[in-house]
């Protein structure tokens, strides 16, 4: 569902500001969540809802995992056991 940021917000540990861009080039911002993430965010008055065809102007990446990270950086040893 696409909204429309209307008061800052984190969103999956991304910061989203109501307008997006510099100068001439400041666009408002339009997210593609869930629909229930849609829903907290215009209950907390934070969104708007907008009409399908509108382009999306902020994407939102999923967080990247830190224990892959981890495990890549100190190895998995299973086999000693504790």
């Amino acid at each position: 569902m696409k909204v429309q940021i209307i008061s800052g917000v984190m969103i999956r540990g991304t910061a989203v500001f109501p307008q997006t861009g510099e100068g001439k080039s400041v666009v408002d911002s339009v997210v593609e969540v869930s629909a229930a993430e849609a829903r907290d965010l215009i209950q907390a008055r934070q969104a708007k809802v907008v009409p399908p065809s509108t382009k999306v102007t902020v994407t939102i990446k999923e967080p990247e995992s830190e224990v892959d990270a981890l495990d890549d950086f100190f190895g998995e040893d299973e086999s000693e056991p504790e």
